[in-house]
């Protein structure tokens, strides 16, 4: 009997202790965890958490669990609703505030920083990928619902849950991954599902949702949004979606864009800008020049290894000075991070930012943001972002500098695309990082963010491009103006998607 009690005490104390990670993690940060204050937190003692837990590698493992399991509860407590519209605002409405509460985001951080260490890797990614699959499993088991009832259309579950969760994706853990304080929508997340919801049925209601809506009333749901009341008359088969209806022709198969490179493109940049800093030039008593190369090859490490694993020392050596040279150019390790993250960042602002001149604008998006999702998905891409997830998770008061220069580059090569377009006449409403989250949102769950939150290498169907085109294609059904829909047609816009078809992509059209 003795022995049952203690077992039933041990569990309790097991998850006070994971409880009090969690935590420890939303106030200090992973990487500032301390296992003497998570033990006091618990109120327990170290040798009492070390005898529940083995090892600090073995409580953040199930730390991680444990979070997740909680994520889970709180995301599919959504009662089901016989007004679809009414259930899946419910559902959207309930991941956009949990996604952006700070426990739930330093807990995507850490995990993050564990995917780098290569002891826990395996595991780790093997109990995100579990996780992510039943929440997965939660959302296909209510779409699968609406289409046997008829009342939507597609043939991809995971395309549709991105459709509807992308964008506040985008805009609650998407924001915060790059560095943002949390997001908050000025008339609340609620009001953010229903356009999501809202957009959602124009691209896949059926004719049966439309005259069961009409009949029992499901739009009242909506009214607030400002929709139209015959809002749900344009259905998908009547939308104008260059996509689904293209015909292939391969005679006007051509070379890929060479803007489009190829994943080692971005590694082979950096290596050559890396070591062009690192040569030794000139005087070599050059302070200057030996800083810069200090800070080269503080940003080689950190490619290399992971910001997690920097060795001064290391760093010493591949810039070719002594420990106590680069301690006397730079007083502390802090001021050195913060200067070779700088130069990570211009890097790939650099890199990012070479503009793609092409007078179709299907074209011109979808190649811009393939070359964004091609650096960022890589294999070394999780190390190339690490400094920026260990700023994330101590919340380095250096970091809004760097978001800000990031943002002010990024959000002036996409105003200046967006804006165009509206000028032209080819899409409606007030262009912002809202217009572009919209777009890009369920592209990015399945490109990075599936990276950053399971640890799997993420693989498009037929390519990034096609990906990208096939998401703005839907960005373009609910905000181009009919004079964009005359003049794709017009111009016959749909062809330079051929050139980007794999051999299955062909056969898939083909059969269409």
């Amino acid at each position: 009997m003795a022995s049952k009690s203690r077992r039933i005490d041990d569990t309790t104390r097991s998850r006070r202790v994971l409880a009090a990670v969690l935590d420890e993690w939303a106030q200090f940060g992973i990487t500032q965890a301390q296992v003497s204050r998570i033990a006091k937190r618990a109120g327990v003692s170290t040798a009492t958490l070390y005898r529940l837990f083995p090892d600090r590698c073995a409580l953040f493992r199930q730390a991680i669990q444990f979070g997740h399991d909680i994520l889970f509860e709180v995301l599919t407590d959504c009662p089901a609703h016989p007004n679809p519209i009414r259930q899946l605002v419910e559902m959207v409405t309930r991941h956009g505030e949990i996604m952006n509460e700070h426990y739930v985001q330093q807990l995507f951080i850490s995990q993050i920083l564990l995917l780098l260490n290569t002891e826990m890797l395996e595991v780790t990614r093997d109990l995100l990928v579990t996780s992510q699959q039943r929440v997965k499993n939660y959302w296909y088991d209510v779409l699968s619902d609406l289409i046997k009832r008829d009342l939507i259309q597609g043939t991809s579950l995971e395309d549709l849950r991105l459709r509807l969760i992308g964008t506040i994706q985008a805009k609650t853990l998407g924001w915060f991954l790059q560095g943002h304080t949390r997001n908050a929508p000025n008339q609340g997340w609620r009001r953010e599902a229903k356009f999501m919801v809202q957009n959602f049925f124009k691209l896949y209601a059926t004719k049966k949702f439309v005259v069961s809506a009409a009949r029992f009333n499901w739009e009242w749901e909506l009214k607030e949004c400002g929709h139209s009341d015959d809002y749900f008359k344009t259905l998908p088969g009547q939308a104008i979606k260059g996509t689904d209806a293209l015909e292939v022709n391969y005679s006007l198969m051509g070379m890929m864009d060479p803007h489009l490179m190829d994943t080692q493109c971005v590694d082979d940049f950096f290596h050559r800008e890396i070591t062009n800093l690192l040569v030794k030039k000139g005087n070599r008593l050059d302070v200057t020049h030996r800083k810069v190369r200090i800070i080269a090859a503080c940003l080689d490490e950190s490619l290399t290894h992971g910001h997690h694993a920097l060795s001064i020392p290391a760093v010493a050596r591949r810039a070719g000075v002594s420990t106590a040279t680069l301690y006397k150019l730079f007083p502390d390790d802090k001021t050195l991070y913060d200067e070779s993250y700088a130069l990570g960042q211009r890097l790939y602002l650099c890199w990012l930012s070479e503009d793609i001149a092409h007078p179709n604008p299907m074209y011109r998006l979808s190649a811009l943001l393939a070359r964004r999702i091609e650096t960022f998905t890589r294999p070394s891409a999780l190390r190339g972002v690490s400094a920026l997830m260990c700023a994330n998770a101590s919340r380095s008061d250096r970091l809004a500098a760097h978001v800000a220069r990031s943002d002010g580059q990024c959000e002036k090569q996409w105003r200046q695309h967006f804006e165009r377009l509206k000028s032209e006449g080819y899409i409606t409403g007030e262009v912002g990082w809202p217009m572009f989250q919209a777009w890009w949102g369920p592209v990015e769950c399945k490109s990075y963010y599936k990276l950053f939150t399971t640890g799997e290498l993420p693989t498009p169907r037929n390519s990034w491009f096609e990906e990208c085109w096939r998401c703005l294609d839907d960005f373009m059904a609910i905000y181009a103006t009919p004079h964009f829909h005359a003049t794709r047609k017009k111009l016959n816009w749909d062809a330079d998607l051929i050139a980007y078809h794999t051999d299955e992509s062909a056969d898939i059209a083909a059969c269409g």
